[in-house]
């Protein structure tokens, strides 16, 4: 077989519609290896990054990349992009596409690449733009060689090398090569090397060769902490013209305070006595923040504005006032303006947003994070609070599940520092349902219920508060979809800002919830919480298990039975302890022709090696199974 398959690529280097004997063999798509193609939707034959640090404004980035591509999936991983703006110029852009046998099928030039605004819809203006490849493939494989060189003044940010860019992506190929002629001080930091086979072959440069594809896992840590990766940056660099000295995070703060801060936060003086004016009656500085707080939820929008400075630097606050809208970044510092007029002290933050957390790189300051928090040291003496000041409806102090548990570089006119915001436990994540059931002879359940959320749970849910009517009552039927016969008769939110806590009131009808056999009811009694994925099986698992957030759920509610219904058998108590969590599901057989039931399931964040996913995943299973018991009811005749 292999004979075969070497005789075939002979044939196909050497056929005519090939233009010259010297093609790449990285083009045709038959030359990759079979194990880089295992699990793979698309491979990264060659990824070669040239940089050229000339001065501390003059950095020349060349790259040569060369993807095949084996269906719409694999398209993802082409990244045949570029940005640009006034300060990253672009020399050169191109691509050239191939099918399976290594044929031309057309070339794109840069005049030919999408060109759009660099943020989407939502940005008022922008002034950083990209160029992209919009190209749909008629069949598959197909192999996508794209070339670029850029110019950029702005030296902030450089490449970072990624041999490894993301799961289902294989790297046959992959290098780095940082060249450094003007002798600028620069630094880099090697990150998870260990058991991929990277290759140091300079004093900066870096190379890697067939790697495999890692199939994605459930429960597993973020790709960033275990992917190889190099990142590089100049300790004297200019953003936008502006020079900036970046030996660590504090030089890198200071900068960020002088160079981006300093002049924009002056407020008209009829603004400033309009906010002490507001706050007058307030006896202390907390009572004054949250009154700020909420005036400029009130009177502010959000919408990105990426401009300024590299889009790090926030538009004045005067003028966030008069427009009352501002990105992340220009109402942060409004909001830490009006605070300074009144004598508050607070610290814009920059920080990575999103559901998973990611923390600053304690270890290496560069230009990182893509959003900003304000943060407020000891308020009145108590405790540090954070703002998220682009919502117009968290709570004071509440950072949710985007910004929680996580380093921040917090900016001072001393310099940068990097603080870790508010982390919630586990024991303040709890959803708490209570209620009232009726069943009656035909199987079909009334009933009314109410649940409260706190801490990351109030997070997940307190968006159902901005709903109406009809959407609320259509997500009650996505949240129990498990329900078939579900219909969902009135809905109320109320949210306590305070605690912060969201309460939910939902009357509800289930249709044929039970099913008849005779004169026995066969139906579940754990009616709305549940657990219906286990997950998945691992021959060898390859991942640590990570639980990010630990929360609380119970449920605590009576199921009364119609005249003519008795109990005939309930599911066992169920008890669970692992290291993971706990978990327990008891029903009792009432009084007065009812059952009570009383579940509860408590996750424990943190990280587990790999070896006991077994018993991770035996755990969740137990919840699934027990969650969907059984139980009998005796119907009179």
């Amino acid at each position: 077989m292999k004979n075969i398959t070497k005789l075939l690529l002979a044939f196909l280097l050497s056929y005519p519609f090939v233009s010259n004997a010297q093609m790449d063999s990285k083009l045709v798509s038959l030359t990759i290896p079979k194990k880089l193609k295992e699990y793979a939707n698309a491979v990264i034959r060659k990824n070669d990054i040239v940089v050229e640090i000339d001065d501390v404004d003059q950095v020349t980035i060349t790259k040569d990349r060369i993807v095949t591509v084996f269906g719409e999936m694999g398209m993802n991983y082409v990244n045949a992009y570029q940005h640009y703006s006034d300060s990253w110029k672009i020399k050169d852009m191109e691509v050239v596409i191939y099918d399976a046998l290594g044929k031309e099928i057309t070339k794109v030039k840069e005049r030919d690449f999408r060109d759009a605004s660099t943020v989407a819809g939502g940005t008022l203006y922008a002034d950083d733009r990209i160029k992209y490849l919009e190209y749909t493939p008629r069949s598959y494989p197909l192999t996508v060689h794209y070339t670029s060189k850029v110019v950029a003044k702005s030296t902030a940010f450089l490449p970072q090398w990624v041999p490894l860019e993301d799961f289902y992506c294989s790297t046959e190929s992959s290098s780095i090569k940082v060249i450094n002629t003007g002798q600028i001080p620069l630094k880099f930091k090697e990150m998870n090397f260990e058991g991929f086979g990277v290759k140091k072959t300079g004093e900066l440069q870096y190379e890697a060769v067939n790697l495999p594809a890692l199939k994605n896992e459930a429960f597993r840590p973020n790709f960033k902490d275990y992917a190889p990766r190099v990142k590089f940056a100049m300790k004297n660099f200019v953003m936008e013209g502006v020079p900036g000295v970046n030996n660590d995070w504090s030089d890198f703060g200071k900068w960020m305070y002088t160079d981006l801060l300093a002049d924009t936060q002056e407020l008209p003086e009829t603004v400033r006595s309009e906010i002490i004016a507001l706050t007058s009656n307030a006896t202390t500085a907390i009572e004054k923040a949250k009154i700020i707080y909420q005036y400029v939820q009130d009177r502010s929008r959000y919408i990105s504005v990426q401009v300024g400075i590299g889009g790090w630097k926030p538009i004045d606050a005067s003028i966030v006032h008069k427009m009352a809208y501002g990105d992340c970044k220009g109402l942060t510092n409004y909001t830490m303006s009006l605070l300074q007029a009144v004598g508050i002290e607070s610290h814009y933050a920059a920080i990575y947003g999103g559901s998973t957390k990611y923390s600053m790189d304690a270890g290496f300051s560069m230009t990182e994070g893509n959003h900003v928090i304000l943060y407020l040291p000891e308020l009145a003496g108590e405790k540090d609070y954070w703002l998220e000041c682009t919502s117009k409806n968290a709570p004071f102090g509440f950072m949710g599940d985007f910004t929680d548990d996580r380093d921040a570089l917090v900016i001072t006119p001393s310099g940068g520092k990097l603080m870790h915001t508010t982390t919630y436990p586990t024991n303040e994540n709890l959803q708490i349902t209570t209620g009232n059931f009726k069943i009656n002879k035909e199987g079909n359940v009334t009933g009314r219920i109410i649940m409260s959320t706190e801490g990351v749970q109030y997070a997940w849910r307190s968006d159902m508060g901005l709903q109406n009517a009809l959407d609320l009552k259509k997500n009650y039927l996505k949240f129990w979809n498990h329900l078939n016969g579900l219909s969902v008769i009135e809905a109320s939110t109320v949210t306590n800002k305070e605690i912060p806590q969201f309460e939910e009131t939902v009357e509800l009808q289930i249709q044929n919830y039970g099913s008849k056999s005779g004169d026995l009811l066969i139906f579940q009694p754990n009616i709305l919480n549940r657990h219906d994925n286990e997950p998945p099986m691992y021959e060898d698992r390859k991942f640590d298990i990570e639980i990010d957030r630990g929360y609380i759920d119970e449920d605590h509610y009576v199921i009364e039975l119609e005249e003519g219904l008795s109990v005939d058998a309930l599911p066992k108590p169920v008890y669970l302890e692992t290291k993971f969590g706990n978990y327990s599901l008891v029903f009792t057989a009432g009084d007065h022709a009812s059952i009570l039931v009383d579940r509860k399931v408590e996750m424990f964040a943190g990280l587990y090696d790999k070896s006991t996913y077994s018993d991770f995943r035996e755990f969740k299973s137990n919840i699934v199974i027990s969650d969907a018991s059984r139980g009998v009811l005796k119907i009179k005749q």
